[in-house]
C-alpha cells in the first residue's frame, strides 16, 4: 500500500471494523518501515532481549530484524565495548521515567561502528 492510498484510505469511512483495522495496520507498517529511527521493544529484566524491532534495522545498521529476536544477546554484544556498562547501567532508568533516551556506537554488520 502506498502513501497516498493510505492517506485515501484514511480520509475514507471505512466500510468495517476489518477494514478500520487493516488500515491502521498498513499505516503502522508505513510508519514502521519509512521512519529513519529504528523501533523496538526488549524484555523489561534478565538479558532484555529483543521482543520486537522494526524492519528497517537493515537499512540502517545491515542486520535482518529476525537475527535480533532469535539471539537475546544479539543487541548487547554489537554495542561498542567501552559503552556497554553504561548502556547498561542507564536502563534503570526507562523504569524510573517511562522513556529514556541515550547514545552509544553500534557495530554495523559491515564491521563498522556507528
Amino acid at each position: 500500500m502506498t502513501k497516498s492510498q493510505i492517506i485515501n484510505e484514511l480520509e475514507g469511512k471505512p466500510n468495517s471494523a476489518k477494514e478500520t483495522v487493516h488500515v491502521a495496520q498498513e499505516r503502522l507498517k508505513y510508519l514502521l518501515t519509512s521512519s529513519p529511527g529504528i523501533i523496538y521493544s526488549c524484555k523489561p529484566s534478565g538479558d532484555y532481549g529483543a521482543t520486537f524491532i522494526s524492519e528497517n534495522i537493515k537499512k540502517q545498521l545491515g542486520y535482518e530484524a529476525r537475527e535480533f529476536l532469535q539471539d537475546s544477546r544479539f543487541w548487547v554484544d554489537r554495542i561498542h565495548p567501552e559503552d556497554v556498562p553504561r548502556v547498561l547501567s542507564e536502563l534503570l532508568r526507562l523504569f524510573e521515567q517511562d522513556y529514556h533516551t541515550h547514545e552509544y556506537r553500534f557495530v554495523h554488520k559491515d564491521g563498522t561502528y556507528r
